[in-house]
C-alpha cells in the first residue's frame, strides 16, 4: 500500500511493513482456536497413534525378519521394501480415489477410516501367529541335556555345562553348529568339539556325546559326535503368510491416510489449513516419528536372551532373541496402539455425529436472517471503500488509475482491434 510521506514537497510511495506484535497476535488467536477445537486434535491424536505404529513397525521390520524367518540382513531389507512401500503406495491412491467416487464428508471419512481401522485390528491379530519357534540352542533356548527333565520355568540361560567347562569358549561371537543330536550350539567350542575334519565337520565333540547318551529312548544306538556348521533347520513355513498378510496390512492402512488429511481440512477454516497443517506435522513429529522408534527399540530389547558382554557387563548389541516373545511383544505394541487409535475415531465419529444433528436441529429466526444481510451488506460496502482507497493511493503514486469496472482499457482495445472496439463501445 502507498502513503503520502509529511514534510515532502513531492508525492512518494512507502510500503507498510508488518508488525510483528500483529502476527504474534494472529499466531496466538490461531493456535488456541485450533487447539480447542475437538474435532481437529481428535484426528490428528488419531493419526499420531497410526504414524506411531507405522514409523516403529516399518524401522524394526527387517530385524523381525531377519530373526523371525532366519532371513539374511541384505534379504530381510530387501522384502521389507520391495512389499511393504508398493502396498503403501497403492493404498493412498485407493483412499483418494474413495474420497472422490464416493463424494464423502467428514462423517462419511471418519466411517471409512473405522471399517479400515477393523480390517487392520483383525490382521495385526493374524500376525500373533504367522511366526517360526525358537531354535533350540543349548544354553540359551534349551538346556544341554535332551533328556532334562527341568521344567521351563526353571530354566536359566548359560552357555557353560561340564562338557566345556574347561574350554575358555568366548560368548561374544556367534558361530553356530549344529549336532547331530538335534540341537544347536552357540559355537564348536560350545557344544565340546576338539577335531575338524576335512569335510567341514566338527567331531569328537563332548556335548553332543554327552546328550545322546542321556537319551534312554537311543540307549542301544552308538551316536557318533559331530557337528555341522549352520544352525539346525526348522520346520517353518510361514515366511511367505507373512509376505502376504502384509502386503495387505500396509494396503489397507494406507488408505486412511487421504481421508484423515480430508477431515484436518474440514475441521478449520479455510485461511487457517495452511496453519493447520504446519501444527500437524509438528505435532506428528514430536509425539509419533521420535517416541515411536524409543519405545519400539526397548520392547525389543526386552526381548534379548544373550547380550554380547565385555568385563563381565552387558555392551553392544544382541546375539540371541527369543523370537516367540520377539513376535508377541513386537505385534502387541501395534495391536494396542491400534485399539487407541480406533477408540479415538470413534469418538470423533460421535463428536461428528453430534455436531450433525445439531446444525439439524438449529431453525434460523428472523433476528438471524436479518443479521446475516446486515453482515453481507457489510462486507460489501468495506469492499467498495478498500477499492477507493486503493485508487487514491494509486493516483498519489503518479501510478495509471485503475479501469472501471466493466470498461476495456487501452490493453484491451489493442488485443480486440480497432472494429471489436468500436463495436463495443458504440461508436
Amino acid at each position: 500500500m502507498c502513503r503520502r510521506l509529511a514534510g515532502s514537497a513531492s508525492t512518494a510511495c512507502a510500503r507498510h511493513a508488518p508488525t510483528t506484535d500483529g502476527m504474534s497476535k494472529t499466531c496466538r488467536s490461531r493456535c488456541g482456536s485450533w487447539c480447542v477445537t475437538q474435532s481437529t486434535w481428535s484426528p490428528v491424536l488419531g493419526a499420531c497413534m497410526e504414524l506411531m505404529i507405522v514409523s516403529g513397525f516399518i524401522v524394526f521390520l527387517p530385524k523381525y525378519l531377519e530373526t523371525q524367518f532366519s532371513l539374511s540382513k541384505s534379504q530381510a531389507s530387501v522384502f521389507a521394501g520391495g512389499i511393504a512401500i508398493p502396498g503403501a503406495c497403492m493404498g493412498v491412491f485407493m483412499g483418494g480415489y474413495i474420497l472422490k467416487r464416493l463424494q464423502l464428508r467428514p462423517k462419511g471419512a471418519v466411517q471409512l477410516i473405522l471399517i479400515f481401522q477393523m480390517i487392520s485390528l483383525a490382521m495385526y491379530s493374524v500376525l500373533f501367529v504367522v511366526g517360526c519357534d525358537n531354535v533350540k540352542m543349548a544354553g540359551a533356548t534349551a538346556p544341554y541335556s535332551l533328556s532334562s527333565r527341568q521344567s521351563p520355568e526353571m530354566f536359566s540361560v548359560n552357555l557353560t555345562a561340564s562338557c566345556n567347562f574347561g574350554c575358555d569358549c568366548d560368548r561374544n561371537e556367534v558361530e553356530p553348529v549344529c549336532g547331530t543330536n538335534g540341537l544347536t550350539y552357540f559355537s564348536p567350542c560350545h557344544a565340546g568339539c576338539t577335531t575338524y575334519s576335512a569335510e567341514s565337520n566338527y567331531t569328537n565333540c563332548a556335548c553332543i556325546n554327552e546328550a545322546g547318551n542321556s537319551s534312554s529312548q537311543y540307549a542301544e544306538i552308538t551316536m557318533v559326535p559331530v557337528a555341522t556348521p549352520g544352525s539346525c533347520s526348522r520346520a517353518c513355513s510361514n515366511a511367505l503368510p507373512f509376505m502376504v498378510l502384509l502386503f495387505f496390512m500396509t494396503f489397507v492402512v494406507a488408505i486412511t491416510q487421504m481421508p484423515l488429511l480430508m477431515i484436518v481440512l474440514r475441521s478449520v477454516d479455510e485461511e487457517e489449513r495452511a496453519f493447520a497443517l504446519g501444527m500437524q506435522f509438528v505435532i506428528f513429529r514430536l509425539f509419533a516419528y521420535i517416541p515411536s522408534p524409543i519405545l519400539f527399540g526397548n520392547v525389543i530389547d526386552s526381548t534379548c536372551v544373550l547380550w554380547k558382554s565385555q568385563c563381565g557387563e552387558r555392551a553392544g548389541r544382541c546375539l540371541i532373541y527369543d523370537i516367540e516373545v520377539f513376535r508377541f511383544k513386537y505385534v502387541g505394541i501395534c495391536a494396542g496402539l491400534k485399539v487407541l487409535s480406533l477408540i479415538i475415531f470413534l469418538l470423533d465419529w460421535f463428536m461428528i455425529r453430534w455436531k450433525y444433528k445439531l446444525d439439524m436441529n438449529h431453525t434460523m429466526t428472523v433476528g438471524d436472517i436479518v443479521n446475516s444481510i446486515i453482515s453481507v451488506d457489510r462486507g460489501y460496502r468495506e469492499v467498495e471503500v478498500d477499492e477507493a482507497i486503493e485508487e487514491e493511493e494509486r493516483l498519489a503514486c503518479g501510478d495509471e488509475p485503475l479501469a472501471p469496472r466493466g470498461s476495456i482499457d487501452s490493453c484491451d482495445s489493442a488485443l480486440l482491434g480497432d472494429d471489436e472496439h468500436t463495436a463495443v463501445h458504440g461508436v
